[in-house]
């Protein structure tokens, strides 16, 4: 198993699979990974692959599932007197975080059409009274579709300083673009009024297709539930792109 030292003294074995950014906020770079079909976290009897974060998943791996439980062991000497947290900066498609068999949150829905969190961040809080003294551990569930999987770094520190740099991304990557939805949204209604009243100007027409295209591909950023097959979303976002 693998082990991340976070208390003083991290050993030998452990430094490879932990970078110690600063204020003891630390990013988690090696996992075991195990494919199964599994809800909840799996035995640690069953098949495991150690592999480095980023993870990107190849094709091969496909094949036995589109289903992977990352697993972490972090080993302390005293529980944390402050609130500790969880960041997945990135992921693809969607992931839920257990800490010690007990659920923190996850990003949406499994079931098809399944909750989409490509460009959005997760974070979630780790309640003190989960915390063991010695060893303590985090599984990740992470599904995907064929041929984009990824689960990126993992940090785990201080809630006064994991959740500012979660806000920060989620504005940039989130919340922006759901301003641009809106902007390009209103663009496009404003356009095809003036193409109503001037029916010869068609430049108008092509003017708010463009913009309400822009504003579909916009919304691909922040949308996590979307409303129909995930196939049928996948064709309209490269169709606004066309």
């Amino acid at each position: 198993m693998i082990a991340v030292l976070l208390a003083l003294g991290v050993d030998g074995g452990a430094q490879a699979a932990v970078v110690v950014l600063d204020d003891s906020v630390v990013r988690l770079v090696q996992a075991e990974l195990r494919l199964s079909h599994e809800i909840h976290p799996p035995s640690d009897a069953s098949a495991a692959d150690t592999v480095q974060l980023p993870d990107t998943w190849p094709s091969t791996r496909y094949a036995m599932g589109n289903n992977g439980w990352y697993r972490f062991d972090v080993s302390r000497a005293q529980a944390p007197a402050d609130i500790w947290g969880i960041y997945i900066p990135r992921l693809t498609m969607n992931a839920a975080v257990y800490f010690n068999g007990k659920l923190l949150g996850d990003g949406g829905s499994f079931a098809e059409p399944l909750a989409r969190n490509w460009a959005r961040p997760l974070y979630f809080d780790i309640p003190s009274i989960l915390w063991r003294d010695g060893k303590n551990r985090i599984d990740i569930r992470l599904r995907s579709y064929t041929g984009s999987g990824l689960l990126g770094s993992v940090l785990i520190g201080p809630q006064a300083l994991l959740q500012p740099r979660y806000e920060r991304v989620y504005f940039f990557q989130v919340q922006l673009s759901a301003g641009l939805f809106l902007a390009t949204l209103g663009v496009s209604v404003f356009a095809f009024g003036l193409w109503r009243k001037r029916p010869g100007d068609s430049q108008y027409l092509w003017f708010a297709v463009a913009a309400f295209a822009w504003s579909l591909l916009s919304s691909n950023n922040f949308i996590r539930h979307i409303p129909m097959p995930s196939p049928a979303w996948e064709w309209l976002m490269f169709s606004s792109i066309a």
